[in-house]
């Protein structure tokens, strides 16, 4: 049994640990004005708030529901729906409900604007009928006007009773630990549990993978000394339930740490950054991680507690291979610690199948630190390799101030640094050559020897 808000309303209800809260939404309080598309995501249908954030459903196991505030498409001024009308913005219907839960979360919040471009942030919401143009002019015409609601909040409907028990059942079980203590405690009682924050890695493969439902989980989500992210004087501790957005919305992060901030905006669209989390990125091992580059390249450390012990590992050392991590299974991560150093050379880059929304074809990271006379190179390469790696030959060569005049000077460093593959998004030759045209057109307008 849970208990949280609904539309302004308190509500009770059972749910299952497999049960998604978008399966608790449509299909058991019958409020199907929020729609499935992908399941995976990436479309935005499925758009609700979750103590007024903009989050995809589909990706919310419906226990951690409890004790937040849900607002969806049904408790908001029907009004807010001419905008769209009026500029032909919708046809089938499908994607609408999200496009105007997001459009109204940002005409509600207008200093948005002051750092983002609308189509970022309408980024999250795909449609296949209309094309784009009418869609940002109807959130453009919601922007102008006036941010007043014509129902009476007061006069919303009492939250249904549920039609049902949860359709999605599964034989797994969730722990939901108030405390790093409680949590430890419960991975050492079940050396196979899964911890899950944001889930928007694990819950991405949810409904066919039936197997996960199976499962035991235990959920950080209520432990609020890993929530926040904090600075000291000497770094910035990122904790281990720190999402992306919480980064972006940091003006310091965006100050001494662009990088962050850049991998943060590329990650996904706002519904993901909303609830992904940075040690998520880092734990879920991928490849083609955008966030861990990022760290990596600032000379992130990565802290892990157990009843043992806390261990310190540095970020470039912590993958052994694919999907595998210097990590026990009674370990968590706890905090990422990134150094405050001033760089004169930062930047990140990525290719993908688009420009947003898409996993990384191939990315890089570089910085460079200028300290006592002697520059500090750091270069590092995703999906390029079984996991995020250092080039370290490419640094060695950027170290020595090497001349470089083309990319193909630096393919004898990279055969040395990165083994891509063949697959089904790109080939090893592919990888191999964009990897080092990034490297290098990156290079030639920031350093003197590369020309």
């Amino acid at each position: 049994m849970i208990e949280f808000r609904l539309n302004g309303q308190r509500i009770e209800v059972e749910v299952d640990p497999a049960e998604r809260l978008l399966d608790l939404l449509r299909y058991r309080l019958d409020l199907t004005g929020t729609k499935e598309g992908c399941a995976e995501g990436e479309c935005g249908a499925c758009t609700v708030y979750m103590d007024g954030l903009p989050v995809d459903s589909c990706l919310v196991p419906a226990y951690q529901a409890e004790g937040r505030e849900i607002t969806t498409i049904e408790a908001l001024d029907r009004d807010r729906l001419g905008p769209f009308l009026e500029t032909g913005a919708t046809q089938c219907g499908a994607c609408t409900p999200g496009v105007v839960m997001t459009g109204t979360w940002v005409r509600d919040r207008p200093e948005l604007l002051e750092t983002h471009d609308l189509r970022e942030l309408m980024a999250g919401n795909l449609c296949r009928c209309t094309g784009y143009d009418g869609i940002i002019e109807g959130v453009e015409a919601a922007l102008s006007t006036p941010a007043v609601d014509s129902h009476d909040p007061a006069a919303l409907p009492q939250p249904p009773a549920p039609l049902a028990l949860a359709g999605v059942r599964g034989a797994g079980s969730v722990l939901r630990p108030g405390s790093v203590d409680d949590a430890l405690a419960m991975l050492g009682q079940f050396p196979d549990a899964v911890p899950i924050a944001g889930g928007t890695d694990l819950m991405v493969h949810w409904p066919g993978h039936f197997e996960a439902h199976a499962r035991t989980y235990v959920d950080l989500t209520r432990i609020e000394s890993l929530r926040e992210h904090r600075w000291t004087d000497e770094q910035l501790i990122i904790g281990a339930l720190t999402t992306y957005w919480d980064l972006i919305q940091d003006e310091r992060v965006r100050r001494e740490f662009p990088l962050l901030e850049h991998a943060a905006r590329q990650v996904g669209a706002v519904q993901i950054q909303t609830r992904g989390t940075w040690a998520g990125n880092i734990a879920n091992a991928s490849p083609a991680a955008d966030g861990v580059p990022v760290l990596m390249a600032y000379d992130a450390v990565v802290d892990l507690q157990s009843s043992r012990g806390t261990e310190t590992i540095s970020l470039d050392d912590f993958y052994l291979g694919y999907k595998q991590m210097r990590l026990a299974a009674d370990q968590l991560i706890v905090g990422i610690r990134v150094p405050r150093r001033a760089y004169d050379v930062a930047w990140f880059d990525k290719v993908g199948s688009r420009a947003a929304q898409a996993i990384t074809k191939i990315g890089v990271a570089v910085t460079r630190q200028a300290a006592s006379g002697e520059d500090r190179w750091r270069v590092v390469a995703n999906s390029a390799a079984p996991t995020v790696c250092r080039c370290a030959s490419v640094e060695h060569l950027l170290q020595a101030n090497t001349p470089v005049d083309s990319p193909e000077a630096l393919m004898e460093a990279l055969g040395k640094d990165v083994t891509p593959i063949d697959d089904i998004r790109s080939t090893r030759a592919y990888r191999q050559s964009v990897l080092a045209r990034l490297i290098y057109f990156g290079l030639r307008d920031r350093v003197e020897f590369v020309s």
